[in-house]
């Protein structure tokens, strides 16, 4: 659980009108917590999008997939109203990928972008992660292909989401501890370079799960890069201390679900819970909750060019 001075003194507020612009949800396993009962994961699945939208006013949900989970998501998609999906071939792909992946699913990942543009809203997630990849091989790996992916995709004229994580002083290179491969901020240095190389306007791009330094949130929020908090930030300052001073109208909000439950290191996560989300954006800000949900809703139509 967070710890006691980091969790935030103020409740989400009933009735927020909600987007998640971040999921992982629906679920392909159940949780280890539910395994032992008689649950099924279909059910749970259900449980989540009818809380989401019959008790806490939400608007939409929007999953983020693989080229190994697309069929599942967008099944569940075709069948529940008010769902967006976005697929990418993450970080973590990319350092962890079998030989096999690479030959036949990395192709497949980009022919499903070609010939099923009207089945997806956003690429993502993709980016960089230096947890992920420790050595300067694996680093230059990742590098490259995250490269390649906005070269061979950015005729689509699709949006980006994001996934950027810088290393901390246990992920620096062993071999190197001193290269700029370890700077606390090179991801976001090699992200934005590239970008920029690339033409990629900032009005298409979001910077899923923000992870600091804390400086870069309104520097890309100036720019005009999304910025998009999850719902840990409720209880963990080290999610939290990354909303100050990001520009309103560039703030989105998401929960990471599965994963970044807003309190409890670990625990479940639900899309619903993206209200903690909006009570840590709002406590910072120092605003009502109602006009965070409500700017948010509409930043995030923006983005995800929601009629």
């Amino acid at each position: 659980m967070g710890r006691k001075n980091d969790i935030i003194p103020i409740k989400p507020e009933k009735g927020l009108p909600l987007i998640d612009c971040h999921c992982h949800f629906p679920s392909d396993e159940l949780p280890r917590s539910l395994k032992k009962g008689n649950k099924s994961i279909e059910k749970l699945n259900e449980e989540q999008y009818r809380d989401f939208f019959e008790n806490h006013n939400g608007k939409y949900i929007v999953t983020s997939t693989s080229i190994w989970g697309v069929d599942f998501r967008q099944k569940f998609r075709e069948t529940h109203d008010n769902m967006l999906l976005t697929i990418g071939w993450g970080a973590q792909a990319t350092t962890y990928a079998t030989p096999e992946e690479w030959k036949v699913d990395y192709p497949k990942y980009y022919e499903y972008l070609e010939k099923n543009t009207d089945k997806y809203d956003v690429i993502g997630e993709i980016g960089i992660d230096f947890h992920h990849a420790k050595t300067f091989k694996k680093r230059e790996h990742q590098i490259d292909i995250f490269e390649e992916m906005i070269q061979k995709t950015k005729h689509l004229g699709k949006k980006y989401s994001l996934h950027v994580r810088n290393p901390t002083q246990n992920d620096r290179d062993p071999n190197s501890p001193n290269a700029s491969y370890n700077d606390r901020d090179i991801c976001n240095d090699l992200i934005l370079d590239i970008l920029e190389a690339e033409k990629i306007p900032p009005s298409d791009v979001m910077w899923h799960c923000f992870s600091g330094p804390a400086e870069w949130g309104k520097m890309l929020g100036d720019k005009g890069y999304y910025i998009s908090i999850p719902s840990s930030a409720y209880g963990f300052k080290k999610w939290r201390r990354n909303i100050q001073d990001v520009p309103l109208d560039r703030l989105l909000a998401e929960t990471d679900a599965s994963a970044q439950h807003p309190y409890t290191m670990g625990a479940f996560n639900t899309p619903s819970n993206v209200e903690y989300s909006l009570a840590a954006i709002a406590y910072v800000n120092e605003m009502a909750q109602m006009d965070i949900a409500k700017q948010v809703l509409k930043n995030a139509k923006v983005f995800f060019d929601i009629n």
